[in-house]
């Protein structure tokens, strides 16, 4: 049988201890013990950049991800402000995916109005846009 470490006695170490900790062995309840202690932050900051609970919800549990894969590549001295960064990242990496998928879909009688097919050629040449679907 396994020995299984209770988070109490993990959540008494401070952040660097347990940062090298789990490079030293890759225990992921060191990692689990670390990360609960800024979840707060991550969904928060998740939270303010994409305007969605449900999606903030999902990014913590993507960069929890990410971490188990950079900690142990990265150097990091201070876990609170390189967890930040690496939340604010994901969350301008998600909306840029977001953006580019981004497709406007227009009913036909709005795209039958005089002002409306003029304002069309006005962003098409604008933005070199060629592909506008109506619905």
């Amino acid at each position: 049988m396994v020995p299984v470490k209770h988070i109490e006695n993990i959540t008494a170490s401070s952040d660097e201890a347990l940062l090298k900790q789990y490079q030293s062995n890759g225990d992921q309840q060191l990692l689990a013990a670390l990360y609960l202690r800024y979840t707060d932050l991550v969904y928060g900051t998740a939270l303010k950049y994409l305007s969605s609970p449900d999606a903030a919800k999902d990014a913590v549990m993507d960069i929890y991800q990410e971490l188990v894969n950079k900690l142990q590549t990265h150097s990091v001295d201070r876990f609170k402000s390189w967890l930040y960064v690496v939340t604010k990242n994901h969350c301008l990496m998600q909306l840029r995916k977001y953006k580019k998928h981004l497709q406007l879909h227009f009913s036909r009688s709005l795209c039958n109005r005089k002002i409306f097919r003029i304002w069309m050629i006005y962003w098409k040449k604008k933005k070199n846009c060629k592909n506008w679907k109506t619905v």
